[in-house]
């Protein structure tokens, strides 16, 4: 019995696409995902590293890694260009940091660091655009006001960019920058004392200007209209649970052209808010998923051109939520192994162009670890068509 090159061309690549669990086909059954990381052999320090950023620091065409740390130094890391990285001996100086956001502060356009310590002022790190630094004069803040996050953008639409700061014992604060890296306090506040939470900054109205989602743990997650200047009008939407850390990340995450929120509550999981016809009104998607996440990140694992999801549980560790369409996902619980995180960076790490993943832990660990994307995409059209 003879059996056609087109048939067997497709029975194979059905049987390779389906020998694990981390193989994923999508709902119009013609791209399929083999899904693959495969962890480094170095670890990037083994201390509790609560704010990862990745870029290029140095400027010579590859990712780098500034970890920010609670415990000892902050550290910078420097890529040689195929994912392995040497530690910089510069000193960012050990003042239990909680996190950290890169970008030209001064305008220079080189990136800069805002690092955001726990238990003293806050500083501004400027690049010389080689990876060497010099600290600001500028202290942002006080010992005594105990910042959790920080969000940057340009809130008033003046081409420099600002800060955002959550604190843990006052409201949420907009520190403007002057342009050259000096920042002042924004008259109004934001959220409530004593009711600490995270926030994402995106345009939600269609206007270009950035808004704010605004998060806390003891009360539904709210939404904040900017009116080009950055003076920022709450909306009179409640959204979620009024309990538990949430952490949000904004994407367009159901293809429709505006920015949606997909939120990890550290009670009841994940919840994605849709965003209706750009206005800044969010409707739920369905119910939450995934209980108990801690924390989240945004990224297209698959290289489907759509936005998948990491989160990560006390209890269970890892997952990877692929997106199947329609606001469907997938979990695979495998790819990441079982030690929770508490901070994700997405980007290419090691020259390939797909997005890689680097994880920061709790002290002893292990160490923050890199994983290297190997994932594939096959074409279920290309397979029936081969002749």
């Amino acid at each position: 019995m003879k059996i056609g090159k087109n048939l067997i061309t497709y029975l194979i690549m059905v049987g390779l696409l389906f020998i694990t669990d981390c193989s994923h086909r999508d709902s119009d059954n013609k791209m399929s995902a083999k899904i693959k990381f495969t962890e480094s052999a170095q670890k990037l320090g083994d201390t509790r590293s609560f704010g990862l950023n990745i870029n290029d620091i140095d400027q010579d065409g590859d990712n780098d890694i500034f970890i920010c740390n609670y415990i000892g130094e902050s550290k910078l890391w420097l890529n040689d260009g195929t994912g392995h990285f040497e530690i910089s001996d510069q000193n960012f100086y050990d003042a239990e940091a909680h996190d950290a956001k890169i970008a030209d502060f001064n305008g220079d356009q080189f990136p800069d660091i805002f690092n955001l310590y726990h238990a003293s002022p806050c500083k501004i790190y400027f690049n010389d655009g080689k990876g060497n630094f010099s600290e600001s004069r500028q202290n942002i803040g006080t010992t005594e006001e105990y910042p959790g996050s920080l969000v940057t953008g340009d809130v008033d639409n003046d081409g420099d960019i600002d800060a955002f700061i959550a604190y843990y014992k006052l409201p949420n604060r907009l520190w403007l920058n002057d342009g050259k890296g000096v920042f002042r306090k924004a008259e109004n506040e934001f959220g409530k004392e004593g009711d600490p939470g995270h926030m994402a900054l995106a345009d939600f109205n269609g206007d270009s200007i950035l808004d704010l989602f605004l998060s806390m743990s003891e009360s539904p997650d709210q939404v904040l209209l900017n009116d080009g200047t950055g003076h920022l009008i709450y909306t009179l939407q409640k959204l979620g649970a009024d309990v538990g850390y949430d952490y949000p990340e904004s994407k367009d995450i159901d293809g429709d052209g505006d920015n949606d929120v997909v939120v990890v509550n550290s009670i009841k999981g994940i919840a994605i808010w849709l965003n209706q016809n750009n206005t800044g009104t969010f409707v739920q998607a369905h119910p939450y998923f995934g209980s108990a996440s801690v924390r989240l990140k945004l990224f297209d694992a698959d290289q489907d051109n759509d936005y998948d999801i990491i989160s990560s549980t006390k209890e269970n560790g890892n997952t990877l939520w692929l997106n199947e369409g329609n606001i469907n996902f997938t979990s695979i619980e495998a790819v990441f192994g079982k030690t929770s995180v508490i901070a994700i960076g997405c980007e290419d790490l090691d020259g390939d162009e797909d997005l890689d993943v680097v994880f920061g832990y709790t002290e002893g660990s292990g160490g923050n670890t890199i994983y290297f994307n190997e994932s594939e995409i096959v074409d279920f059209e290309e397979v029936r068509n081969v002749k």
